[in-house]
């Protein structure tokens, strides 16, 4: 029987530079918009594998704006966000989000928007990675309302929702 005791170390980096502009065009329209960038490296060490920053690095740059619109009682917000991955390239995620307050209580609203999520270096690089793993998308709607039954203390909402996600990252 033999022992053997297993080291592992991770040091890494990350560098992320953020611009964002927030402008009313109008009493009923504000604009959100911006850019992004962001660098990661890590070196892992372990008894049987040694990473460095050179193979285990990522970085993506993003723009992204949303547009709000409120006139009396309807609400909508819709965005949209540009990234570029330099591991796995190009996507675009979006959300539209309108809604409608009743009698200054009562509040429905619904959304459609997309999500995407790059594997971290951790995932990828670690002695629990995986190389092989792919950026996880998602797609989801929901729909529901809101009540203030007691104003600013006490809230009834119900969501109805459908996710669809693949390439799930655990």
């Amino acid at each position: 029987l033999e022992f053997r005791r297993v080291l592992f170390r991770s040091t890494g980096r990350i560098t992320d530079a953020e611009g964002i502009l927030n402008y009313s065009l109008c009493p009923q329209l504000d604009i959100t918009s911006g850019i992004d960038y962001k660098f990661l490296n890590t070196d892992q060490y372990s008894t049987y594998d040694t990473i460095k920053s050179g193979k285990a690095s990522n970085n993506t740059g993003s723009i992204f704006a949303s547009l709000y619109y409120k006139a009396g009682i309807f609400h909508l917000e819709v965005g949209g966000r540009y990234n570029h991955d330099h591991n796995y390239g190009n996507n675009f995620t979006y959300t539209v989000n309108p809604s409608v307050i009743l009698f200054n209580q009562l509040k429905i609203f619904a959304t459609a928007a997309s999500a995407y999520k790059s594997p971290s270096l951790y995932q990828l690089f670690s002695q629990y990675g995986n190389l092989l793993l792919k950026p996880e998308t998602t797609t989801s709607y929901e729909a529901g309302f809101e009540e203030e039954i007691v104003r600013n203390i006490l809230t009834f909402n119900t969501t109805f929702y459908q996710y669809k996600t693949t390439d799930v990252i655990y």
